[in-house]
């Protein structure tokens, strides 16, 4: 214990734990997010390092508030959890801790491993290099290991990538895109770009970027002949990757009913000027909601806001909309039509985000500029251009 306090109020130590776990509920959800910017992500950080430092410093009377959290119900209960461990370090915190991870469910793993890639100290990391040949925990002590460059994690990643939950999938993909040399057999690859899991297939995509680059362009290619929604990731990284030979394919992806509003982000990461007129086309076109979203995409590729004052429910054509509706601010065309007038022939044929030349920035230069959603794609461009390049998201990084 850092201070010498004789007794510490329960009731306030309670409020730091909630309010923990409501933090890392908004990073979860803010990972690769087109709502959320890397300032943003800084400030959440400082608040989750604040209420952990306040949980460490009360050292043995934080454990009764912090006991629920060891039967997390939520990935960001594991994840609250897991970062105030790694972040104490101490063996107290770690054994309780060590008890309770097998009993976790899988998928509550991806956000313990989301606090420790952040945090983990050097008791810890004693103690997951133990588990790095559990039957089910290989893969979290595998990630974390990793995350934090530490020379014994030297376990043979390609048997975890075939078996085990979806989250043991995804957490050992993760280690492959960490690698610099990473390698990964051809039957895996193909096994893996068709696994039932979304979030899998988005972790194999990320990872064999450097890998398989080519296989990985022509795969994508292949999957946005047949546009779906089930199939949205690939589409997505395919919007991210594709070159102005690919600009038809994308639009005519970008066009398909059947994606419905998720359409307009992949419009957003293509980038081009042909995409922005594809906008245009929508906000023209009549459908309030439609025109909005489609004026949200263009503020992300431009930069600039073309809503108007008028607000309208978020609800698709035909749907009713209820008190717990969304709303969304609706696309001033005339002013839309007005900017784009001036910005076309500065955009070229140039690829834009937050009304930059994406590509003539380093991602993380990007990153401080455009949504996450944005970096994320600047960030795997750039290790596609660079084979020998290792994926990093800097924005992922914790921020004190």
């Amino acid at each position: 214990m850092l201070l010498s306090v004789h007794e510490w109020r329960p009731d306030i130590l309670q409020e730091h734990v909630e309010e923990l776990e409501t933090l890392w509920n908004r990073r979860l959800r803010a990972a690769r997010s087109a709502d959320a910017i890397l300032l943003g992500l800084e400030r959440l950080d400082r608040r989750i390092l604040a209420h952990a430092d306040a949980l460490f410093l009360a050292d043995g009377h934080a454990l009764r508030p912090l006991e629920p959290l060891f039967t997390p119900e939520s990935g960001a209960a594991a994840a609250a959890l897991a970062f105030v461990v790694g972040h104490a370090d101490t063996r107290v915190l770690l054994e309780r801790f060590l008890e309770a991870l097998p009993a976790m469910e899988p998928e509550l793993l991806l956000g313990v491993a989301a606090a420790l890639e952040l945090r983990a100290g050097p008791v810890l990391l004693d103690a997951l290099v133990g588990l790095l040949s559990h039957p089910t925990l290989a893969s979290l002590a595998l990630d974390v290991l990793t995350a934090h460059a530490d020379p014994r994690a030297t376990t043979k990643v390609e048997p975890l990538l075939r078996e085990g939950s979806a989250a043991s999938r995804i957490l050992a993909w993760r280690v492959v895109r960490r690698l610099e040399r990473a390698s990964v057999a051809s039957d895996v690859f193909r096994q893996a770009v068709t696994d039932p899991e979304g979030d899998v297939r988005r972790a194999v995509y990320e990872a064999i970027v450097i890998t398989h680059r080519r296989s990985l362009r022509d795969f994508l290619r292949q999957v946005a002949a047949t546009p779906d929604v089930a199939s949205l990731e690939a589409h997505l990284v395919f919007a991210a990757l594709a070159g102005q030979d690919d600009l038809d394919t994308v639009r005519t992806l970008a066009a398909s009913p059947a994606l419905g509003w998720e359409r307009y982000r992949i419009l957003t990461l293509c980038g081009r000027a042909a995409a922005v007129e594809d906008l245009l086309g929508v906000m023209r076109g009549g459908e309030a909601v439609e025109g909005a979203l489609a004026g949200v995409a263009f503020r992300r590729i431009t930069g600039v806001d073309v809503s108007g004052e008028e607000r309208i429910p978020l609800v698709a054509a035909g749907e009713e909309p209820d008190d717990f509706s969304d709303e969304i601010r609706v696309c001033d065309v005339s002013r839309a039509d007005q900017v784009w007038s001036s910005l076309r022939s500065q955009m070229g044929d140039s690829r834009w985000a937050a009304g930059v030349d994406a590509e003539a920035m380093a991602p993380a230069a990007l990153a401080e500029l455009a949504d996450l959603e944005a970096a994320w794609a600047a960030e795997l461009r750039a290790t596609f251009a660079q084979p020998k390049r290792p994926l990093r998201f800097e924005h992922e990084r914790f921020h004190e």
